[in-house]
């Protein structure tokens, strides 16, 4: 009897122990993070918030029901361009002169952001802890709004995902800069702004960062080497939690169940 009681006190610490170094075993998938929390979804350059819907409808149980959800208080899929007429912006309402889609630069971009933030987000006394998932030059912006604007705020910002974001530049769009000079933010996506935004702290204040790049140009072509747009390299950054990479392409990464699902579980675990 007493053998039996050491063998069940035994099993039962190593199951404890099983679960303590395997966090994952036993905790729902994807993880919940505690009711409060903020979302804010951001899209590339050229493209409009309707880009990310497919990010937006996997994290919202209004949309998507049947699927495991984080318990966001608020999630916001921004549309930063001013002149789209059939996205209109959520800036025109507190910005004058929302930049539009050429000329305008990341600069210009990254403070309409906080203008924004400081009117939606503290001004109707949300949670203050935010989570932002960006896709391509959508993280440069958010980087630069971080790095330039976010002193007093920073500690509200809990996680910065990039989704093949040019963190370190891009040669597809120094080509498309040349092509296109009046493009003013796509050709800060290489040179003196790069340099500048990277200097010193390249994931800055207290944020935790994550990056998820891509390396399949096309679905037939086995060349492990960019997404088509950004290279691993150049997606990956020093300080962040995590550096992924998927045999994905610059479109197919904001749209893979498998990558949300991770920047989830990293948000909640890494």
């Amino acid at each position: 009897m007493k053998k039996m009681k050491k063998e069940i006190i035994l099993l039962g610490i190593v199951i404890i122990s099983f679960i303590g170094v395997f966090p994952s075993i036993g905790q729902a998938w994807p993880p919940n993070l505690p009711n409060g929390q903020t979302l804010i979804l951001v899209h590339g350059r050229g493209d409009s918030k309707g880009s990310m819907n497919t990010i937006r409808d996997w994290a919202d149980p209004n949309v998507s029901p049947t699927y495991p959800v984080i318990t966001w208080e608020k999630i916001y899929n921004v549309e930063y361009y001013g002149d789209k007429p059939d996205h209109p912006s959520e800036f025109n309402n507190v910005i004058q002169g929302n930049p539009g889609t050429d000329g305008s630069t990341i600069e210009q971009f990254a403070a309409a952001f906080y203008t924004w933030i400081l009117g939606e987000i503290f001004g109707e006394q949300l949670t203050k802890e935010i989570y932002f998932i960006c896709h391509s030059m959508g993280g440069l912006i958010i980087r630069y709004m971080v790095k330039t604007y976010m002193d007093y705020y920073g500690a509200s910002i809990k996680g910065v995902a990039t989704i093949g974001t040019p963190n370190h530049g891009s040669l597809t769009a120094l080509f498309w800069s040349l092509a296109f000079p009046w493009d003013t933010s796509l050709g800060q996506c290489n040179g003196a702004f790069i340099e500048k935004i990277n200097k010193n702290d390249e994931t800055p204040n207290n944020a935790k960062w994550y990056t998820y790049a891509g390396d399949k140009l096309w679905s037939w072509l086995d060349w492990k080497w960019f997404d088509g747009v950004v290279t691993p390299f150049s997606s990956s950054l020093s300080g962040a939690q995590v550096n992924r990479v998927y045999s994905l392409d610059h479109t197919q990464l904001r749209q893979n169940w498998g990558v949300y699902t991770q920047i989830v579980y990293d948000f909640r675990y890494n």
